[in-house]
């Protein structure tokens, strides 16, 4: 494409810029450029015309009142302290973005006095103090619009004098007042939130006619009252996420007709009441948060009531505040994007069927509830809009309608309830778009999945604790983006196969969860192609054989990709919908809820409660980040491996109820991060390391070894087993015969009157011996 048929922003017939200015420019795009958008870059800014650059704004006069930063500024490349001297000459500039750098600081304001006619500064994302920002700013009298937030500023009474500011973002700092905003009479959009603003606030905003307000997270107290009265031009408010209190009745803002978004979230103890006194609210909101507070106390949590008449709601966020009763209908038709009221006490009718519309919802929850109905046959119309829906712990009932249906639904979780029937073949046959099936806790029966089953996007199954019956489905070859597989506490039967491991197929998956089944056959040995492999618990089944000597190889990516976030889906506003992955895993002997990081980050092999026989593999020493082992309950035999000194993130090992023997491994005492150690009931012997972790454990955890002494165990070992570690047998009491201290003193005593008896007898009978052995005696006490 021709340079001519570019963005030229200078006006027809307009003058051409300044030399002093295209040669800043040159010297701004040499310092601190982007690699060029435009081949012939170089060779268009040898012009004498800057006015004619690409991306480059000059008034009727040819002054350049505005460059694009992309093509001078490279984002990241400016560092530490700035000298903008360089930009002296642009007198008539109105914008700057200094923006996503890592600036801390500028030098003298030698040629700054020259930028004062910049209009909209933008410093957002630096390393700014207050002290290196006063300077530059001080004397900017015709600035509109400042963006300073994501710095490292404390203070705002410095920016009292910039009263020409329309717009200020102040957002992600370090500001513990707003004091020096209050001045502001011109603003219209104030962003403080995410700083530590505890004070400041009361009378701040008397004189103000703001149309944006976000004062969210922060540490603001009190009463909300009558600061808010005089903005009757809002149309943005957040106040959520402080530690406001007292009763914030609706009618205090049922004038403000320009209100479009009201935002009140996690404000613990903040009662609004809606409905006491009544009134109808003048606004037509299309974002309304107030998850986390106290709704309508003195209407025993009434839903409110204006709701109904609000038509362009979007996003509906009333989830956590103690909400009761029937939920109107018209709040799934009136609402367009989003809609959460989890963990409250509501009801639905159950006349969805008779409604003659549709929902154009897109992400409802409704989890946590004490919703008893059975879902409408056609669901799927009444909400084909679906991607998001989460109906978990209520107490829904009868059979799964026709969800699946809709062909955009990804995440689905109806966990918790009373479903049952099978898992209907709508839901997972082609084009299925699900990416979460999540159905634990139910009545379910049938098989895993129905026949003709084609999830593609599949990332997370979940169908623990139900009743399904059958073999697992080689259909989930087809899930090749499958990470989490749960069905733990079925009826499933037959072996495991060998294509769960195949390194072509399900390369992705990360948990497979079989315990409590029906399980028989062995380990497969393919378990060792499965280089993601994170967390596998066989548990409680009927599996026999060895366990394959090849775990080394187990969890490579733990360390080629440890921080691969895998386990977290976000939807709704602002991502504020986060489907989070949780599951329960028994280690060191006890459940445990894990879920986000600890989840990705957990490492851990269960095979406790089979049938498994022969020694435990060495290898099993050298699985990287291993953090739980359990073995327990089964028919191992041989030592326990001194690999397991490798294991160094090892936190609980339990290979009790076997049959294990031989000594403890004292390098064991080396694993500092282990909290569990049961081998309760095997077959050792010998004494107990007494050091690293090991006085920290129960004594319980050897029980059943009568051959263990030492001082965990609180029983004395024989000296046998401290001096040469023979254990049992006839070699052990023939040592024992000679290592008794009766033996070893009266061989000390002996030698010592032999050899001094001798000595004696010899001196007796030779006498010329005799005198040169008192000779040398005198000779040794004189020196």
């Amino acid at each position: 494409m021709a340079l001519a048929a570019i963005l030229s922003s200078g006006p027809a017939g307009a003058a051409a810029c300044l030399a002093e200015e295209a040669t800043a420019l040159r010297r701004l795009n040499a310092l601190y450029r982007s690699p060029a958008e435009f081949d012939d870059w170089d060779d268009l800014t040898g012009l004498p015309d800057c006015c004619s650059w690409p991306r480059v704004t000059c008034d009727a006069r040819g002054r350049v009142v505005l460059f694009d930063k992309p093509l001078f500024i490279e984002v990241g490349r400016i560092d530490g302290v700035v000298d903008l001297a360089i930009l002296a000459p642009l007198t008539e500039l109105r914008e700057l973005d200094l923006s996503f750098n890592r600036i801390n600081g500028f030098y003298s304001s030698t040629g700054l006095y020259g930028l004062q006619k910049i209009e909209k500064l933008h410093l957002h994302r630096n390393n700014l103090s207050d002290n290196s920002v006063i300077e530059f700013v001080r004397n900017l009298t015709s600035i509109t619009e400042l963006r300073i937030d994501g710095n490292q500023l404390r203070t705002t009474d410095w920016i009292a004098n910039l009263t020409t500011l329309e717009t200020l973002d102040m957002s992600y700092n370090h500001l513990q007042e707003m004091n020096g905003t209050c001045h502001l009479n011109r603003l219209k959009s104030l962003k403080l939130q995410m700083n530590g603003i505890g004070d400041g606030v009361v009378g701040c905003f008397h004189n103000m006619k703001l149309q944006e307000l976000d004062i969210s997270n922060n540490l603001l107290t009190g009463n909300i009252g009558q600061d808010i009265l005089n903005l009757s031009e809002i149309q943005s408010l957040q106040l959520g996420y402080n530690h406001f209190t007292g009763i914030f009745p609706l009618s205090l803002i049922a004038n403000f007709s320009s209100l479009k978004e009201l935002a009140l979230s996690n404000n613990n103890e903040l009662r609004i009441e809606t409905e006491v006194p009544r009134c109808v609210p003048s606004f037509h909101l299309e974002h309304l948060a107030l998850d986390n507070c106290i709704i309508n106390k003195r209407s025993n949590g009434k839903i409110p009531t204006f709701l109904i008449g609000q038509k362009s709601i979007v996003d509906l966020d009333l989830s956590g505040s103690f909400l009761n009763g029937t939920v109107p209908l018209e709040l799934f038709y009136n609402i367009s994007n989003f809609l959460s009221l989890r963990k409250n006490n509501i009801k639905i009718l159950e006349n969805f069927s008779l409604e003659n519309r549709t929902s154009s919802l897109s992400t409802m929850d409704l989890s946590d509830n004490s919703i008893a109905m059975q879902l409408p046959s056609m669901f799927d119309t009444i909400f084909p809009s679906l991607i998001y829906l989460n109906m978990s712990h209520n107490d829904l009932y009868g059979h799964i309608p026709s969800i699946g249906h809709s062909k955009v639904l990804e995440i689905l979780d109806l966990s918790n309830n009373r479903l049952e029937g099978v898992i209907p073949e709508s839901l997972t046959a082609f084009p299925s778009a699900l990416s979460y099936l999540i159905l634990s806790d139910n009545d379910l029966q049938g098989g895993v999945l129905p026949k003709n089953s084609a999830m593609f996007h599949l990332r997370h199954l979940d169908l623990e604790n139900n009743h399904l019956t059958g073999h697992l489905p080689p259909e989930l070859t087809m899930s090749t983006e499958l990470l989490i597989l749960n069905v733990n506490n079925n009826m499933l039967s037959g072996t495991i196969p060998n294509w769960l491991f195949s390194p072509t197929e399900l390369q992705e998956l990360r948990i497979i969860l079989f315990k409590g089944n029906h399980l028989k056959g062995s380990v497969p040995d393919r378990w060792c192609s499965s280089r993601n492999l994170h967390i596998l618990d066989l548990s409680y089944n009927s599996l026999s054989g060895n366990i394959p000597d090849c775990l080394s190889d187990l969890v490579g990516v733990y360390f080629s990709n440890p921080r691969k976030i895998i386990f977290n889906e976000s939807y709704g506003p602002l991502a504020k919908q986060s489907h989070e992955d949780s599951m329960n895993i028994t280690t060191k002997g006890t459940s445990m809820l894990y879920k986000g990081l600890p989840l990705e980050l957990f490492i851990g092999i269960d095979f406790s409660m089979n049938n498994l026989t022969g020694n435990i593999p060495p290898n099993m020493g050298f699985v990287p980040g291993l953090k739980s082992l359990n073995l327990s309950f089964n028919h191992l035999r041989g030592t326990i491996p001194e690999t397991f000194q490798n294991s160094l993130t090892l936190e609980s090992l339990d290979l009790s109820h076997n049959y294990i023997n031989g000594n403890i491994p004292s390098e064991l005492t080396q694993l500092c991060s282990l909290s569990v150690f049961n081998v309760a009931h095997n077959n050792l012997s010998g004494e107990v390391p007494s050091e690293g972790q090991f006085p920290t454990f129960d004594k319980s955890f050897f029980e059943g070894n009568q051959d263990l002494c030492g001082q965990v165990v609180e029983k004395k070992c024989p000296a046998s087993n401290k001096s040469f570690g023979f254990i049992g047998g006839e070699s052990s009491m023939k040592m024992d015969t000679v290592d008794s201290p009766i033996i070893y003193w009266s061989f000390i005593f002996g030698s010592f009157a032999t050899g001094f008896w001798a000595t004696i007898a010899v001196l007796v009978w030779n006498a010329s011996l005799r005198e040169k052995w008192f000779n040398a005696v005198d000779h040794l006490i004189t020196c």
